[in-house]
């Protein structure tokens, strides 16, 4: 297995993020490029959200970036690309946007 690491600002509190990431249904959309059909397997202790599966495990850490936004640091240890967890990061801000503007 290879270690994957990216970050990427988002436009929403880390509580929002956190929440997003560890919803259930959400969290099948924004790791489905990581985890294909598997199940997963999710432990929040915010700042972080832990995550395993059959063919790995990862780590969200959100901290604060000011003014309603924050930043997101993705870690996976699995097999696949180099862009792996910015593909995962990218599609976590659409479901966070989508979350954020659905209240």
């Amino acid at each position: 297995m290879t270690v994957y690491e990216a970050n990427r600002g988002l436009d929403a509190e880390p509580d929002i993020v956190l929440n997003t990431a560890a919803d259930p249904a959400r969290a099948k959309a924004w790791l489905t490029d990581v985890l294909g059909a598997g199940d997963v397997r999710l432990d929040t202790e915010p700042p972080r959200l832990r995550f395993t599966w059959s063919g790995g495990s990862g780590e969200l850490h959100v901290d604060a970036g000011g003014a309603g936004a924050s930043t997101a640091t993705l870690r996976l240890d699995c097999a696949g690309d180099e862009d792996l967890a910015r593909r995962a990061l990218d599609a976590l801000a659409d479901e966070v946007d989508q979350n954020f503007g659905a209240g």
